[in-house]
């Protein structure tokens, strides 16, 4: 399972570790994939398991550049949920173009015709947690397999 994120700072770093954690408890193989902004980079060292790109490994069109476009080519997620509650192109373009058999994400502009689920949450600040236990109730509801 892929889980898409992005981060400004070590609070919301630790907010991923915490869903990282809950879907491990579940046991499930994750893979997060985190978007920092350049301006705003995490100075910690974070888990090796952790994907960390920013705005430098995409082009002028939010393309992938060659090193982020290889990694994408190689992996590929039975279930990719987006944690992003922001309108951020590179994420948007991430989520659009990372290979997936079922996409759940939040419900805002541009987004929601690249989800195979759609959770809408109107909040500033959602509780990760929360949002990925809702993702995986759904997933459950609607008896549709997850790994």
């Amino acid at each position: 399972m892929g889980l898409l994120f992005f981060i400004e700072g070590k609070e919301d770093l630790d907010r991923v570790r915490a869903v990282v954690r809950l879907a491990r408890k579940d046991n499930k193989k994750t893979n997060p994939i985190i978007f920092s902004d350049v301006n705003h980079s995490v100075d910690v060292i974070t888990d090796r398991g952790f994907f960390i790109f920013n705005a430098d490994d995409f082009d002028y069109r939010w393309k992938p550049k060659s090193e982020l476009k290889t990694w994408l080519k190689e992996n590929e997620y039975d279930l990719l949920i987006n944690f992003c509650f922001k309108d951020i192109p590179e994420v948007l373009n991430m989520y659009s173009i990372v290979n997936s058999n079922f996409k759940i994400g939040n419900q805002y502009q541009g987004s929601s015709n690249l989800n195979d689920l759609t959770i809408n949450i109107k909040k500033k600040q959602v509780d990760f947690n929360a949002f990925y236990n809702l993702a995986i109730e759904n997933l459950r509801m609607l008896n549709i397999k997850r790994n």
